[in-house]
């Protein structure tokens, strides 16, 4: 990314005030002040949020090297020489940068968005197509709607393939993320109860994550989920321009008579595409992961990757970091590290693989109680034991907010 303060002024439809006429290139975008790696370049772009404000870091940034800032607080710009686009909001002026950035590059782009999987398909993407493509994507969780603008400014002319993830926590809030990627490739992950406080029901939530597909050419999806299926159904009527790429267990999908069969570590999926019949295997054997990689499978099929090509580089997936990701400790223990999850959808997924492990472990759950609407100490402990019953685990740790640890065995 490389634009003159000039030109991002007028792409945001904002105010310049420039003083430093020699610094006015910008190839960095920054917004967290602990983090600017090329200050004479970087455009910062003070956020305001309910904890913090973007704006009192600008003196310190300024005595750093950093010349440009993106402000929605015309008081900070008086007595700094530095350079200021003045805008009203600061957020929606980077996904209009973002936009206008997207539109210079005619790749095909992967918009991935669900209640849970997001991280793992989009990763799993690169896995299986870095050998064919130049392949940008969103860093780590880059979802929301600051993290999925600073995942298109990275597009540059050298990438041939973008995979960028969407996340929403409130209405109204995808139709802007829609803008700036423009997808035409979607992957609808997994509906669960991740991030649900803020909707009135599954179907809003379902409904407000449809929005991003709306400039697709193929949208790929879980035909055996009925909610899924339903909402997707209805929402064709209005996008009929958009080719669906179903799979299910059943005929009417065009993955169709998908078959699990798991085999010690293993798990084969079988599934007729095309009038060809078809199977892969991957090195996992929990559910999550098994929906996760089908709709991997289903993108590769739908960029004609050779079968042969397919059924290898499935066999070599490997776990991503905090998300059910395996490591080995001392006393032939295994460490189960889903961190980044914290919802309840995604504790029965955690809780479904390590049952898949093998018998002679003992099995041990340790969580954080979260003050939220899933996780709150007096409705969270029920949905835990009772998950925890139905998988022989044997001991339970809770962990309040006080960093105290309470113990409770499971018989």
């Amino acid at each position: 990314m490389k634009y003159k303060i000039e030109d991002i002024a007028s792409i945001v439809n904002g105010e310049l005030i420039l003083h430093d006429n020699a610094n006015n290139t910008i190839d960095e975008i920054a917004y967290d002040s602990r983090n600017v790696s090329n200050a004479t370049h970087a455009l910062f772009v003070c956020i305001v949020t309910v904890r913090n404000d973007g704006h009192k870091y600008i003196e310190d940034l300024f005595s750093r090297g950093v010349k440009n800032f993106l402000v929605s607080n015309k008081n900070y710009t008086a007595n700094i020489k530095a350079n200021f686009i003045v805008v009203e909001n600061t957020v929606a002026a980077l996904q209009l940068l973002a936009a206008f950035h997207r539109k210079q590059y005619d790749i095909p782009v992967l918009g991935i968005t669900g209640s849970n999987g997001k991280t793992v398909v989009k990763e799993w993407l690169y896995q299986l197509l870095h050998n064919d493509y130049n392949i940008v994507r969103s860093p780590k969780s880059f979802n929301s709607q600051i993290g999925v603008p600073l995942s298109i400014l990275q597009m540059n002319g050298q990438h041939t393939l973008a995979v960028i993830e969407a996340g929403i926590s409130q209405p109204n809030e995808m139709e802007k993320l829609a803008k700036v990627i423009a997808p035409t490739i979607g992957i609808l992950t997994h509906i669960g109860e991740a991030h649900s406080e803020n909707f009135e029901s599954t179907k809003e939530k379902l409904n407000e994550k449809l929005k991003l597909f709306s400039s697709c050419n193929t949208l790929v999806y879980n035909a055996n989920d009925a909610a899924i299926a339903e909402a997707v159904n209805k929402w064709h009527t209005q996008n009929n321009k958009v080719g669906l790429l179903s799979w299910s267990h059943n005929s009417d999908a065009t993955l169709h008579h998908v078959v699990v069969t798991k085999l010690n570590n293993q798990t084969e999926i079988s599934g007729n595409f095309q009038s060809q019949t078809l199977s892969v295997r991957i090195p996992f054997t929990d559910e999550a992961s098994i929906e996760n990689a089908i709709s991997c499978w289903c993108i590769l099929l739908m960029l004609k990757v050779p079968i042969d090509i397919i059924a290898q580089r499935m066999l070599m997936l490997h776990s991503i970091a905090m998300r059910l990701e395996m490591l080995h400790g001392i006393n032939n223990c295994v460490l189960v590290n889903d961190s980044y999850n914290s919802d309840v959808s995604s504790l029965r997924i955690a809780l479904d693989y390590i049952n898949q492990l093998q018998n002679h472990f003992k099995k041990l759950l340790s969580f954080p109680i979260f003050y939220k609407v899933v996780f709150r100490p007096q409705n969270c402990m029920p949905i835990l034991l009772q998950c925890l019953s139905k998988k022989v685990l044997q001991k339970l740790l809770a962990l309040e907010p006080s960093c105290q640890c309470k113990q409770n065995s499971l018989r």
